[in-house]
């Protein structure tokens, strides 16, 4: 199987893959309708696409993946839910899988099996000698399926089902590494984690986080960087000065104290570059309050201060060094999130 993917420059492939996996994985039996398969494949491409904003390929506008996620949309609020997506999805079935991102990649998906069944053809033709023939020649052959005869689906091999499902922990994890490898190539400046593949998972809690900086409130209390207003201690609610979805960690550094109204509106827009000053100095102000590396209690964040911004630890308490080591950590993720398409200038 590893042949599907060799010299692989779309996702197609990979998201019908991921899509078959997790049908299986729900109790498909041996026939798989597209109508079952597409949410799936929504599901795969618009989490890394739209949500993270990771390039998938090299979608153009005209592109049928590029199409499919365009109906979806985007969600800048971080408010879709993995059921809003499939719904859009499937509600798009007729159009894909006449023209669309369903059009030729069953069919192709089975070209490595398939070499020296069919003479020099074109696609068009080859693409039709797969659905005439696919079913018969799926045991002659040990294609993994073949092509449902209405045309409908697709119908598993049952020695292939039986090895998917005896081994599913392992071809999944097969299949994780291809996408995520193949995802990484075409992202060469941001770190690509399985995180940023799907759904998100139900995060850790940010209570230590919390506590941290309820901690400094009686030395510093927090003032919010974009407005300048106070923030009421009872109303405190943290957000990610750069988005959650495009860094994918929790880290001190990038948390940023704000009154919970004015967090709904944030989502994943990009702080204008003229606040990276005010989070350092944000953040200077709880340091020189908890003096974290002095501290048992928060040395984990102080350590997290120093190993993330790259500065010395003695030097946290240096104002000027902390706003440097911001201005040069901070500054070229955004330019890079913007780059990806994350919405830029807020507020």
């Amino acid at each position: 199987m590893a042949g599907v993917f060799r010299n692989t420059t779309q996702a197609y492939k990979h998201l019908f893959l991921r899509a078959i996996l997790a049908c299986l994985a729900k109790g498909a039996g041996d026939g798989i309708q597209y109508a079952d398969l597409l949410p799936e494949m929504a599901e795969a491409a618009w989490w890394p696409a739209r949500r993270y904003r990771l390039s998938i390929g090299n979608l153009g506008v005209n592109d049928q993946i590029t199409r499919l996620l365009d109906a979806i949309g985007d969600d800048p609020d971080e408010v879709f839910t993995v059921r809003r997506v499939r719904e859009v999805a499937h509600a798009q079935l007729g159009r894909q899988v006449s023209r669309g991102v369903l059009r030729y990649v069953p069919q192709r998906f089975l070209q490595p099996w398939l070499q020296g069944a069919y003479g020099d053809v074109g696609d068009g033709q080859f693409d039709r000698f797969v659905k005439d023939y696919s079913l018969r020649l799926m045991d002659a052959r040990a294609l993994p399926y073949g092509i449902a005869a209405a045309g409908d689906g697709i119908r598993l091999n049952p020695v292939w089902r039986d090895y998917i499902l005896s081994n599913l922990p392992i071809v999944t994890g097969w299949s994780d590494f291809e996408w995520l490898s193949w995802v990484q190539a075409r992202n060469p400046n941001v770190p690509v984690t399985m995180e940023k593949l799907g759904p998100p998972s139900d995060r850790v809690s940010l209570e230590p986080q919390h506590a941290f900086f309820r901690a400094a409130l009686s030395v510093a209390p927090p003032v919010c960087i974009y407005t300048g207003g106070a923030i009421a201690p009872s109303s405190l609610s943290l957000d990610h000065f750069l988005p959650r979805s495009f860094v994918g960690h929790d880290r001190i550094w990038n948390l940023v104290p704000m009154a919970r109204a004015a967090n709904s509106g944030k989502g994943a827009r990009l702080p204008r570059p003229v606040f990276v000053e005010a989070l350092a100095d944000l953040h200077h102000r709880t340091i020189v309050a908890l003096d974290p590396m002095g501290s048992k209690r928060w040395r984990r964040f102080g350590e997290e201060y120093a190993g993330d911004l790259r500065i010395e630890p003695e030097a946290l308490l240096d104002r000027e060094r902390l706003v440097e080591a911001y201005r040069g950590t901070v500054g070229p993720m955004l330019a890079i999130a913007a780059r990806m398409g994350f919405p830029a200038g807020w507020p």
